[in-house]
């Protein structure tokens, strides 16, 4: 199991997404919540609200090749990251499809 992380301006974004992989089955769940974020975007600083996306998921590769595809940003910042420690049950239910 791998966690990606993504983040998307818009709640409904956000929404869009998650429902969008879990329904293809290319994630097990996913979560999102408001957050803070500053960058510099064509040479400005750059404060504002974005909706950070935690996606779990078996198949990282066809996920990540999905959220590149359908991301609303021209340049997504798409990371992953191993879930270790997962409980038997849980793992059992996320590599299953849920």
């Amino acid at each position: 199991m791998r966690l990606l992380v993504t983040s998307v301006r818009k709640s409904t974004d956000a929404a869009r997404l998650s429902k969008a992989l879990v329904l293809r089955g290319l994630a097990a769940c996913a979560s999102f919540w408001p957050v803070q974020s500053a960058y510099k975007w064509r040479g400005k600083l750059v404060q504002e609200k974005e909706y950070l996306l935690e996606i779990k998921t078996a198949k990282p590769a066809a996920a990540r090749r999905w959220l590149e595809k359908n991301h609303p940003y021209q340049i997504p910042m798409i990371y992953s990251r191993p879930m270790g420690g997962l409980g038997a049950a849980y793992l059992k239910w996320a590599e299953s499809g849920g």
